[in-house]
């Protein structure tokens, strides 16, 4: 039962990065009509489920070095939404991002503490979900050789829809 409490545990980090770093964090899964219910749906899903392993194991809370640094983005956050009204919804999709980075972080460092995740089902995670990444950034390259030749500069933006954000990935 261990072994397969493992793959299962596994199979979940793998899923998760892939899912965060492919659809969930992106330019795409926020903005696309299509994608933003399930991204949103997916993203709740995930937050429930930790919480529903942390309640069952009897996880508990371990202090972070951003704790600190939580409150004043929070703060900073609240200042910029009561002070400039007129680019709420700005600062929704900003506060949106910055939710899913810092929730993502916070239930990676909670699994981690409590024993529930190891760093090598993490770094396998990352890695399947940086070769998915990696894959749509050169199937993008490779289809514009093929249609343009190798003439200019090409910018493929892969799954993020923005070729800076792609460079910055690899």
């Amino acid at each position: 039962m261990k072994k397969t409490s493992g793959r299962l545990t596994r199979a979940a980090a793998v899923i998760l990065c892939s899912f965060l770093l492919t659809v969930g964090t992106t330019f795409s899964g926020v903005m696309n009509p299509g994608l933003a219910g399930a991204t949103l749906a997916l993203t709740v899903l995930i937050i429930v489920v930790w919480l529903a392993v942390r309640w069952q194991r009897g996880w508990s809370w371990h202090q972070t070095p951003l704790d600190g640094a939580f409150w004043l983005w929070a703060l900073a956050f609240g200042l910029s939404l009561v002070l400039n009204p007129e680019a709420a919804r700005r600062s929704a999709i900003g506060l949106w991002y910055m939710g899913i980075y810092i929730g993502t972080w916070y239930v990676l460092s909670d699994a981690l503490a409590n024993g529930g995740l190891q760093r090598e089902m993490l770094v396998d995670g990352l890695l399947v979900a940086g070769v998915v990444v990696s894959a749509f950034g050169y199937g993008q390259l490779l289809n514009w050789a093929s249609a343009h030749g190798w003439t200019g500069l090409p910018r493929p933006v892969g799954v993020y829809d923005n070729p800076n954000f792609l460079g910055a990935f690899l």
